[in-house]
């Protein structure tokens, strides 16, 4: 049976890509290896987005882009392609700026995450969680460009404490740390499973 791979303009500058576990193996994206990308990697991504661009009409252009490449169902994966419009590039690459949230309990920050985890996702670069004994505090970068929906979301669940670099500089040496960078992605697929239980907890 040949694999599945499915092509999905999210947005102008957002791009899904789905692909099965014959798929995933075929560009070898294995997914044990991609937080440390080899270079067979990064050329099966230049042959995802070339395939994109032709049967899509995904148009980067000159920018720059990021990719993120999550586990799928059964083995596959899924990759997202978004371009960097809008952000302030420093001579290392982009900056993108960390806005921090602060939650009274462990139960309201795990519900916040796993919504977030469904609806925005993909729009988070960047993600870890401290504590400081009273509470737990999220710092997030996003890919939102301008209008900063999943920062916007986190609002309805979570007090806005700031953001910057000289912030995210006190939170790092002064708070706990317990997830480093992709605290999102791990309590939202450890607890999309648990989603009655966290409602009615």
């Amino acid at each position: 049976m040949g694999g599945s791979l499915i092509i999905i303009l999210l947005e102008r500058d957002r791009l899904k890509i789905r692909l099965d576990k014959d798929e995933a193996r075929k560009f070898g994206l294995n997914m044990g290896y991609v937080n440390h990308p080899s270079d067979e990697i990064r050329e099966a991504l230049v042959s995802l987005l070339r395939k994109a661009c032709i049967e899509a009409g995904f148009q980067p252009g000159d920018s720059k882009l990021i990719a993120q490449i999550l586990p799928g169902e059964d083995g596959g994966c899924v990759v997202y392609f978004t371009i960097m419009r809008g952000l302030r590039i420093t001579s290392g690459g982009f900056t993108i700026e960390p806005v921090v949230f602060a939650f009274r309990s462990a139960l309201g920050m795990v519900r916040a995450v796993r919504d977030l985890y469904r609806s925005y996702g993909q729009r988070i670069y960047k993600s870890s969680l401290y504590t400081n004994g009273g509470g737990y505090h999220l710092m997030v970068r996003t890919l939102d460009y301008e209008n900063r929906q999943s920062a916007r979301f986190l609002e309805e669940y979570a007090h806005r404490v700031g953001s910057g670099e000289m912030l995210a500089a006190y939170i790092d040496e002064h708070y706990e740390l317990l997830i480093d960078g992709n605290a999102i992605d791990i309590i939202g697929r450890n607890t999309a499973t648990f989603g009655d239980w966290v409602d009615s907890s």
